[in-house]
């Protein structure tokens, strides 16, 4: 028995947008904060709403990127020999900053010197 046999991708990451969802509207008897107005107040669930929209877009636009455990392994050189280990980053992946903390005043063009 398939219970997702109806809407086969409604689990899928993403899914959000095809569903049919929607914030609930303010009527007579609606919480609405004091020292605002129900216009302000509909604004500001709005923004968040819209918010929270733009939040789950950016993610599910990241869905499915990412670095291969053992392709970072294989580019390594562990698989076949410990000369990363040698290495003066242990086979890390340094980040890159805005100096040169190499020592060389002279070469490294944003350093800053009095």
């Amino acid at each position: 028995m398939d219970l997702f046999a109806p809407k086969k991708d409604q689990n899928d990451y993403g899914a959000r947008n095809k569903k049919n969802l929607a914030q609930g509207k303010l009527s007579g008897n609606s919480y609405v904060p004091a020292g605002l107005s129900k216009d302000q107040y509909e604004k500001i669930r709005k923004g968040d709403t819209d918010k929270a929209a733009a939040n789950y877009q950016k993610n599910v636009a990241k869905a499915g990127k990412f670095l291969d455990y053992t392709q970072f392994y294989l580019d390594r050189g562990t698989d076949t020999n410990e000369n990363w280990n040698k290495d003066i980053n242990k086979g890390h992946r340094m980040a890159k900053t805005k100096y040169d903390w190499s020592g060389g005043k002279e070469e490294a063009k944003g350093w800053f010197t009095k």
